[in-house]
């Protein structure tokens, strides 16, 4: 592979009285340039590849979804390729890719069967951006003119979208040769938005600097990913069958800081009689691997290399054809990156958690408790609708000490308990229109259907149902008695709900005798939580008043009482 060492401090020399020509005054300030770019190659040095690593710094040219479906955006941001191929002695082998602004673009269509990856590539690109007129003489004859020519150029980039083969089990295309990947976008089949996958090779400066005289770094493991992206921390997973998938990361093996930029998928090898045990591992050509270990009845681990970093131990029983999560052992010793004296007050903010950053699996049994999280620190703004349900709360997660006072409102609760808000008003001399609303306990209307129970409640001898006793009529002649007053209830807004199909029952709920007048209704409110009820004196008294209690049923609620007066 081509370095750029053979290049670094090299002059052009002239003799005195030498013409200058055109090229030698261009080939100046190329060297200028040469010069600063290898020199920051040795501060990306590839230790493994023996050459400048490719990539980006941090977010520079970092992909994401546009605005539709087949959209695609390479932020703005700053790239540097190593060009192998580069033949000219002037020019860079480590060469700047340079976007000055977001890059929006489409892949093409869905696939109408089959969904497929596309790989987003940069290569560096100079762009000649300035012409101007020079006056100029001509060496052989003396004469001279005006001529027009580039007076400025500068660095670019040119992207590549290599479109792959539809497919049920799509695989990635190649990377065409002179450019860096950025993303790999799985098109969906038919239709849907595509899913970007963050392809670039991340620079870290010094990454090829020695700790040390004779230990270029500390023992064998993983390295976090120093950027978010979906290069993971090389875990190893199960497929479900006797495949096995090692997702892309970083890690130190054999002194070598290696890099698997891409997910693989590595098959274990089963024994018809006994048990075995696989070692999946990478090494330091930053090739991930798996090597199976002798069948017995008492299976060990296979040897791990100086050269190679453990991943996983894999339990393969005898005759299986699945690997299950149970059957992964994880061996990785993931380094550390940050102490808690390395992060500042406030340095980390919602605005920095990407929505699913941080999964269970990332936080340990007891990682927090209530020393971590200070008062208020959570209220009903933090926790999004359904973002706690049963499954994540541990039996007795939750006793009496660990509920401060008033931390548990109603607004808190997905069953919120309800008020019906209820006017009265006449719309005729012996009528008492009820129209009720049903509010929360804050007063705010609910857009729901509820069930009600509207009630007449007499205001009088209540073991009789008597507003007055007339002078001569026993107290227990109840007939005569409840006959004083009877009332029909009819649903104006809202539905009537019955309890049965009972022949001759009306609208009103009276069966259109005077032996029995039902003084109450169950109705279901519309859908925006309101019902309006009449309720009609059928004997046109007057100068008396009823109770009317409103109720919902079978959700927590307090009964509206209201005086109706006649």
């Amino acid at each position: 592979m081509s370095t750029t060492r053979d290049r670094i401090s090299k002059r052009r020399n002239f003799t005195t009285g030498e013409l200058v020509t055109e090229e030698a005054v261009d080939n100046i300030g190329n060297i200028s340039s040469q010069q600063m770019l290898h020199l920051l190659g040795e501060l990306f040095w590839d230790e493994a590849g023996g050459a400048p690593r490719s990539g980006f710094p941090g977010d520079a040219c970092a992909p994401t979804n546009g605005g539709s479906d087949l959209e695609v955006v390479i932020a703005a941001g700053f790239g540097l390729m190593l060009d192998s191929a580069e033949t000219d002695e002037f020019e860079p082998h480590y060469k700047p890719i340079a976007v000055d602004t977001a890059d929006t673009f489409s892949v093409d269509a869905h696939d109408p069967s089959n969904p497929r990856y596309d790989l987003v590539s940069l290569s560096p690109n100079v762009i000649s951006d300035q012409s101007g007129t020079a006056t100029v003489r001509d060496v052989s004859t003396g004469a001279i003119s005006t001529t027009t020519s580039t007076r400025r150029r500068r660095w670019g980039y040119t992207r590549t979208v290599t479109k792959g083969t539809p497919a049920a089990t799509p695989t990635r295309p190649t990377l065409p040769a002179g450019n860096i990947p950025v993303a790999w976008v799985r098109v969906p089949a038919t239709s849907g938005t595509v899913l970007v996958e963050d392809a670039r090779q991340i620079l870290t400066v010094g990454q090829g600097f020695h700790t040390g005289p004779g230990a270029a770094w500390s023992a064998n493991h993983v390295i976090p990913s120093s950027y978010a992206r979906a290069n993971g921390t090389l875990a190893v997973t199960s497929t479900g069958t006797l495949d096995i998938n090692i997702g892309p990361g970083d890690a130190v093996a054999g002194g070598q800081r290696v890099t698997s930029s891409e997910s693989e998928v590595l098959s274990a090898t089963p024994d018809g009689s006994q048990d075995r045990i696989a070692l999946v591992y990478i090494n330091s050509a930053g090739t991930v691997a798996i090597r199976h270990g002798t069948p017995a009845a008492i299976p060990v681990t296979p040897v791990v290399a100086d050269t190679e970093c453990a991943l996983a131990s894999i339990l393969v029983t005898a005759a299986t054809t699945t690997i299950g999560p149970s059957d992964i052992t994880d061996l990785r010793e993931v380094g550390t990156y940050i102490a808690t004296d390395h992060i500042q007050d406030d340095a980390v903010t919602t605005a920095k958690i990407a929505d699913d950053a941080v999964g269970t699996d990332q936080i340990a049994t007891g990682a927090v408790t209530a020393n971590e999280i200070a008062a208020n620190t959570i209220t009903s703004t933090e926790i999004a609708t359904n973002a706690v349900t049963g499954s994540e709360i541990d039996v007795g997660t939750i006793e009496n000490g660990n509920i401060a006072n008033g931390t548990i409102r109603a607004v808190k609760f997905n069953t919120t308990p309800v008020l019906p808000d209820v006017a009265v008003s006449t719309t005729s001399p012996n009528v008492r229109r009820l129209t009720i609303q049903v509010e929360d306990w804050e007063g705010q209307a609910q857009s729901a259907s509820y069930r009600l129970r509207v009630a007449l409640e007499l205001d009088g001898s209540p073991s009789i149902g008597g507003y007055d006793l007339p002078s001569g009529v026993p107290n227990h002649d109840l007939t005569v008695v409840e006959g004083l007053y009877t009332f029909d209830v009819a649903v104006s807004t809202g539905t009537l709900v019955t309890p049965g199909t009972q022949t001759g029952w009306g609208g009103t709920r009276s069966p259109g005798s005077t032996d029995h007048h039902r003084h109450s209704v169950v109705v279901d409110t519309n859908s925006s939580g309101q019902a309006v009820v009449d309720v009609t004196d059928r004997n046109s008294g007057s100068n008396f008043a009823v109770w009317a209690r409103v109720e919902a049923v079978n959700v927590p609620s307090s009964p509206a009482l209201v005086a109706l007066q006649y």
